[in-house]
């Protein structure tokens, strides 16, 4: 796909890839993970899962020659990080002989039918099982693609066919499938990254917000607490001068009181001037 990495591609004795290999497709970042779900794999699926987060389509690849559960096990975390994921279906073919090479390009399409001749019907049957089973449904693309007709077609020893190879390798499905599920999910993830980052424009703000109004409704409180105090001591200062005045009242009045009966005794006979005088 991006003209790159013919040192890393392996002749499945083994497995190549210990580490995530970065290739650039026209604007398209391609990680190419560590194989997983094979005996010992754990570290590589550790070094696998560590891209997922992101990942905007997760490409899983297996191969018409051997389809085992464990190696969907791994779209449990595909499941959970919710990502799209297109199967691709490696239909493996020893075109390095010259009379298979020379009878798969005169009829490339019969290894591609979906009958029980070749199996390949039921391998994508398994593969929806499998697949339903771990990922909880099977709303994906499982594509039958010929991955070594599609290296060959770049090999320099075989440009005389490099269209019919590629064309034949069926390489071109998968970029279209690529194509249309950045399309699609793109939408979604624009649409994602632009709640995001509406939510964090927001958010700001609105802590800062949260955070002086918690300040005034502290400040509301206080005061009040304040007024409630000094309500309180207005009315208790109000009784006491209440009390004092009375006191002072009653002290002034006893003193009249007490004058009263010998002025009386004393002024009976008085005339009004003498009295108000004398008082």
């Amino acid at each position: 796909m991006t003209g790159d990495g013919w040192d890393a591609i392996g002749v499945g004795k083994q497995r190549t890839t210990r580490f995530n290999r970065v290739y650039e497709w026209k604007n398209i970042r391609i990680i190419d993970t560590p194989g997983i779900g094979t005996p010992g794999g754990k570290s590589d699926e550790e070094i696998a899962e560590s891209i997922i987060e992101e990942s905007d389509i997760i490409c899983y690849v297996v191969t018409n020659d051997s389809i085992q559960e464990t190696e969907f096990k791994f779209l449990q975390l595909l499941k959970e990080k919710a990502k799209p994921l297109i199967v691709l279906l490696n239909v493996k073919n020893n075109l390095r002989d010259s009379r298979r090479l020379e009878h798969f390009l005169k009829d490339s399409d019969k290894l591609f039918v979906m009958n029980s001749t070749n199996g390949l019907g039921g391998h994508i049957e398994l593969i929806r099982r499998y697949a339903k089973q771990h990922y909880a449904n099977d709303y994906f693309d499982v594509i039958p693609v010929m991955l070594l007709a599609a290296q060959m077609s770049r090999e320099a020893e075989h440009q005389e066919h490099k269209d019919e190879l590629f064309k034949a390798s069926r390489i071109q499905d998968f970029l279209d499938a690529i194509r249309v599920s950045l399309v699609d999910y793109g939408v979604i993830r624009r649409s994602q990254t632009l709640l995001g980052s509406t939510v964090g424009a927001i958010e700001e703000p609105n802590k800062w917000v949260t955070k002086e109004l918690e300040a005034y409704q502290n400040l509301t409180n206080h005061l009040k607490n304040m007024h409630d105090k000094f309500r309180e001591g207005i009315k208790k200062e109000s009784r006491n001068s209440q009390k004092y005045l009375q006191q002072q009242i009653k002290a002034v009045f006893k003193d009249a009181f007490d004058a009263i009966q010998d002025f009386a005794e004393e002024n009976w006979d008085t005339d009004e001037n003498n009295l108000k005088s004398r008082w």
